[in-house]
């Protein structure tokens, strides 16, 4: 087995936290704010009807570095498993895992910026209605990405 170098190892490991880091910024951007909620989906707030559009794309951009980061240190952990069994069933775990992840935070993502939007240019009336109707049709996706 190859052992990773002390340097890989804290490369690595400050990747992935730096990733984790990039990934709950934006988090924190996309949902801090008043969380008065009036509809059925909680997270559709006033906090984040009032978030201005740029923290919705900063949280974005700040999600496609943390994944890569995030991943490379996924990726280097496998180098501790001894079994090549179980190290293959957790490279392939890694790669469609990390996939749906991004994919999950996009449909978050493109809802509530959708909702701030409508609130924040006359369309208050129908922003949680389109919204609503919006995560009804994809929320078959959240747990096909999670499986």
């Amino acid at each position: 087995m190859r052992m990773m170098k002390s340097k890989t190892k804290l490369w690595t490991l400050s990747a992935g936290l730096l990733g984790c880091l990039c990934f709950g910024g934006g988090d924190w951007l996309m949902m801090y704010g008043d969380p008065t909620s009036t509809g059925k989906l909680k997270w559709l707030t006033i906090g984040t009807a009032a978030i201005p559009q740029w923290r919705y794309i900063l949280a974005m951009v700040l999600a496609f570095p943390g994944i890569v980061l995030y991943g490379s240190a996924l990726f280097a952990a496998q180098n501790y498993i001894t079994d090549e069994k179980k190290k293959k069933v957790y490279h392939y775990l890694n790669a469609f895992g990390l996939t749906p992840w991004i994919a999950l935070h996009l449909i978050y993502v493109v809802i509530l910026s959708l909702f701030a939007w409508l609130n924040n240019n006359g369309f208050s009336k129908d922003a949680l209605l389109i919204c609503e109707s919006l995560y009804d049709n994809y929320s078959w996706l959240i747990p096909v990405c999670e499986g």
